[in-house]
């Protein structure tokens, strides 16, 4: 069986609190993009395997691995054993889910295939033991979440958007990015109330301007590039240009795939191999 496990950007993050679990309450608002890691499933045998065309990513410290042993310790009478292949599109530790997709992508299969009856709330419940990100990717539809991420309203974009994605090909984690952030807060939170008004009215500039990451800060602190690549895309015609997530990948918005292409030559002839670059619409 092949499944294909979608990215995810931010189109607004706010940092409300810490929290007493050692996550932060958030605000913020996620859409999953038409990016995709590609895994194929085979039941067989009676161990885990996972293999990643990234090999460090192979076996148990693997969030797939990890919640496939979860759900076999759950239900050892309908899962034996599994061959987990991925291949991964989505860059590593750069802000888009991946890994976190992957692993929601894995549980929903088994649970299908297996007959292990779990709705889609108790797949959120487990998938959160693993990964604040997991139970978005559960539904995978736009969503407002709350909590650590794990609190989701499902809300409905109804802008057409293209996005370029630009990963600087270094990694960031999201534990350290959270660490960091004290320098970065303030007591004047954002709020995300005026850019949900601008998406449901189909405003596509004023939604533009009331993105926003809280996280961005210590990334381009951490991560100078990720500041030069803001600045490209906004020379390339970017309605908006903000990192994703934790980062480092930044996204430019764009008003047509065409514009985006445009973007993406001139960008690729500028940086070319020190870059990943993708065209991406929300979906």
């Amino acid at each position: 069986m092949k499944i294909f496990a979608p990215a995810k950007i931010n189109l607004f993050l706010e940092v409300i609190s810490k929290r007493g679990d050692g996550y932060h309450n958030i605000e913020t608002l996620i859409a999953p993009v038409t990016l995709f890691d590609e895994i194929e499933v085979f039941l067989e045998g009676k161990n885990i395997e996972v293999i990643c065309d990234l090999k460090a990513l192979s076996g148990a410290q693997n969030l797939v691995y990890k919640s496939a042993f979860f759900l076999k310790s759950l239900f050892p009478s309908k899962i034996k054993g599994l061959k987990v292949f991925i291949k991964k599109n989505i860059p590593v530790a750069a802000g888009l889910g991946g890994g976190s997709s992957d692993c929601a992508a894995l549980m929903k299969l088994l649970n299908t295939e297996c007959g292990l009856g779990l709705s889609n709330g108790k797949l959120k419940k487990i998938g959160a033991k693993f990964g604040a990100d997991i139970p978005f990717f559960v539904d995978t539809e736009s969503a407002v979440c709350h909590g650590k991420g794990d609190i989701l309203k499902p809300f409905k974009i109804n802008v057409k958007m293209h996005f370029l994605l630009v990963n600087p090909n270094v990694t960031l984690s999201t534990a350290e990015s959270y660490a960091n952030l004290k320098t970065f807060l303030t007591a004047d939170n954002k709020s995300i109330n005026i850019l949900l008004r601008s998406l449901k009215n189909n405003d596509i500039e004023n939604s533009a301007k009331n993105m926003f990451n809280r996280l961005q800060g210590f990334c381009e602190k951490k991560i100078p590039f990720v500041t030069e690549i803001i600045n490209v895309l906004y020379k390339n015609s970017a309605l908006k240009a903000m990192v994703s997530g934790s980062g480092p990948t930044v996204f430019g918005l764009y008003r047509t795939a065409s514009d985006a292409q445009r973007a993406k030559k001139s960008i690729l002839e500028h940086y070319g191999s020190k870059i990943s670059i993708f065209i991406v619409e929300s979906f």
